[in-house]
Order: C-alpha cells, then sequence, then structure tokens
C-alpha cells in the first residue's frame, strides 16, 4: 500500500520581498503550480494508492478563480486516484471556502469537521482519518479523541497541527499536541502538516509520523531542497505488525540559498561575482540567492557593489544583496592632513571615540564614511535607509 504525503503548498501566496526583480511574485506562483502538478504525476507513476494532503493547499484570503480551475483539472486527470485533503489554518473549511462552495471531481474527498471522521478505500483495506480546521480553535484534545478500531485494516491519520516537540524557533502553533495522545495500536502513519519543514516525529516499524514540509520553499527561512513523501505499508503476515517504509524524495525545482561572504580578500568585482556564483552554485535546482556582503574593502569594489545582482543575472532566478561591507579608509591617515577633509575625520572621529552610548557611537561612524565619500565624489552607500530584504 502506498501513499504519497504532501503539505503546505500554499498556492496563490504574496511573494512581496524587497529587492527581487520584476513580476518575481507572479512567476513564483506559476512555478509552485507546476511543483504540485509534478507532486500528482509523481503520485500517478509510482503506483501510489491515495494523494494525503495535510492542509493549506492554498491561500484562502487570495485564491484565485483561476486556480481553482486549476486545481479541479489537476485532480480530475488522476482520477480515480482518491485525494485527501484535511484543511488547514489556511484553508480552512468554512461556509465561504472553496471547500464548500465550489464542486470538486469524485475522486476528491475533503474533511469538513473538527473532529475526526473516517474515509475508507474502496477496493483496498485502507481507512483514513482525517481532522479539519475550520476556522475556529479545535478543542485541546481534539487529536486525543481519536480512536482506532482494531479490524485488520490499515489505519493513517492526516491533520493540520503543531506537534509541540517539533516547534522550532518563528513557528507558530496551530492546534497543539503531543504524539502520545495520538498514537496507538493499529495506527500506522500520522500525516501532518503545518510545519514548514520535513520532520520524522516517530519512527517505528508498525507506526510512523512525519511532517513532509511544503514541495517547494517560499522564501530563505524554507532555504534548501524539498520533498514530497513516498509512504508504503505493508500489511502485517500472521501474528506479526505492519511494516511502514518511508521514503523522501525532492519535489522543488527550484531552492532558496543563503550565504555570507567575507570581501576582505576580494581583490575586484568580478571575482567577487565568481565568489559568490561558486559558493551557489552547488545545487542542480534553480537557486532564489541572497547574499550577505561583510568585510573591510577598498572604495572601489564597494561602489561595485549594487551592480553585483546585474553582473549575476542569468546564473540565478534572482539574487538579492545584502551589503554590510566597510570601507578600507585609513581615518587616522586622513585626520592627520592640514585640510578640510582632515579636520571633517578628525572631528568625527573624536566626537565617536568620546561617545558613550554605542548607537550614537555607530551613528557617528557612519556619518564620518558618508561625508568622506561625499569630499571625494564617490556614490555614498547609506546601508539602512534600504528596504528590508525579505
Amino acid at each position: 500500500m502506498k501513499l504519497i504525503h504532501t503539505s503546505d503548498i500554499h498556492l496563490d501566496a504574496c511573494f512581496a520581498g524587497a529587492g527581487m526583480p520584476p513580476g518575481f511574485g507572479a512567476r513564483r506562483r506559476h512555478q509552485l503550480r507546476e511543483t504540485f502538478a509534478a507532486v500528482l504525476r509523481h503520485a500517478w507513476t509510482c503506483g501510489a494508492e491515495a494523494v494525503l494532503i495535510a492542509g493549506d493547499l492554498f491561500e484562502q484570503d487570495r485564491v484565485s478563480r483561476d486556480t481553482l480551475a486549476f486545481l479541479r483539472e489537476q485532480f480530475e486527470r488522476l482520477a480515480p486516484l482518491p485525494i485527501l485533503i484535511a484543511p488547514g489554518n489556511r484553508d480552512p473549511f468554512t461556509e465561504d471556502s472553496p471547500w464548500f462552495s465550489e464542486e470538486w471531481p469524485a475522486n476528491v474527498h475533503i474533511f469538513s469537521r473538527p473532529e475526526w471522521t473516517a474515509w475508507e478505500c474502496p477496493g483496498a483495506p485502507l481507512t483514513v482519518h482525517g481532522l479539519a480546521a475550520t476556522g475556529t480553535e479545535l478543542p485541546d484534545d481534539a487529536f486525543a479523541r481519536l480512536r482506532v478500531p482494531r479490524d485488520g485494516r490499515l489505519h493513517v491519520a492526516l491533520a493540520h497541527g503543531t506537534e509541540r516537540s517539533c516547534m522550532g524557533p518563528g513557528d507558530k502553533a496551530h492546534a497543539p499536541f503531543d504524539l502520545f495522545s495520538i498514537a496507538q495500536p493499529g495506527l500506522h502513519y500520522l500525516a501532518l502538516g503545518h510545519i514548514h519543514r520535513m520532520i520524522a516525529v516517530r519512527q517505528d516499524q508498525g507506526f510512523q509520523a512525519w511532517y513532509s514540509g511544503p514541495p517547494e520553499g517560499r522564501d530563505f527561512d524554507e532555504a534548501g531542497p524539498m520533498h514530497l513523501l513516498e509512504v508504503e505499508i505493508i500489511p502485517p503476515e500472521t501474528n506479526k505488525s505492519a511494516t511502514v517504509l518511508v521514503a523522501p524524495r525532492q519535489s522543488s525545482k527550484l531552492i532558496y540559498a543563503a550565504a555570507e561572504i567575507d570581501c576582505s580578500a576580494v581583490p575586484d568585482s568580478e571575482a567577487l561575482a565568481a565568489v559568490v556564483a561558486d559558493r551557489l552554485s552547488q545545487s542542480e535546482s534553480a537557486v532564489i540567492a541572497r547574499v550577505s556582503l561583510t568585510g573591510m574593502v577598498a572604495p572601489e569594489l564597494r561602489e561595485a557593489i549594487p551592480f553585483l545582482a546585474q553582473a549575476l543575472e542569468g546564473r540565478f532566478e534572482a539574487v538579492c544583496i545584502d551589503d554590510q561591507t566597510q570601507p578600507d579608509d585609513d581615518f587616522d591617515e586622513i585626520g592627520r592632513e592640514d585640510t578640510a577633509l582632515g579636520e571633517f575625520v578628525r572631528s568625527l572621529t573624536e566626537a565617536r571615540d568620546a561617545a558613550l552610548d554605542p548607537a550614537h557611537r555607530a551613528v557617528l561612524a557612519r556619518a564620518r564614511e558618508v561625508g568622506l565619500a561625499a569630499f571625494l565624489g564617490r556614490e555614498p552607500q547609506v546601508r539602512g535607509m534600504e528596504a528590508p530584504l525579505p
């Protein structure tokens, strides 16, 4: 018995990050569709018995008619392969949701209640228990209310929620629960959504619980390759338990990657472009890159940094540059000059050294840097006033 587990696709998501090229959001939304369609094709070609979608298939407050038509078309193509959906907090089952108001193909089963209900696979000994987000808080013991009968069938649970031990920094809890409250004899697999990382919550011979994570990342906090999960449940032989096998398969055709590069020893802009390309071209997937540049660099190189993204055009899907470099100017030497520039640098240096507040010292150091650039006719690099990175 083979199943495909995916979640958190977030079709029609907003990609409004600053620093990205024109049309980036529309292009990414199209790419998410392509990735999801590829997940469904994989389910068909690998001979899966069912597809499990553990919530947040789309963004309900942004979903378009075109996206709903796309989903219906993709689901119809897989018929009669069952597609089982447990709505999540971003696509809850409510009276104004597409889950309720739209017509879906006969092979699609949408769990619609905030309590466990069962679906039985026609012609196969598989029962899937689903729990839906419905726009209101689930009861604290919602997950613990699952009861799996001992009827010799293969039992799977499908839901969108937060297993407490899996929460990481920045994760927002939805329907929090503990694994021990739902794990029980007769339950073979728990397919989870909501946490945007692939996590093996439990891996026993006869029971496994996983977060699939999204099939493709949407931001730099979802960096690296993303996956779908192939779940195989081998029915038990006499007096033995079932065997559960889970195999991640990379699903993302495009990945987010971030790198921090010390530019202190980089001689020129051409060499810098080569260093960035080498650091971020270690994947066969297309890359959306964020590059943080640090170190003390010559003024000529700093003036070229704003054009780095243009120099890398064609090598990556998109590049976002975070310039944190400092000018390699000898302020002590300049301050000894008997010139207006020397007097300016001396006064700013003395004021910075006398300042007690670190934030005030940083402002004075920045003022010295920008003032020097203005004196020398350079393009001032006023960091901190740009739009924030995504």
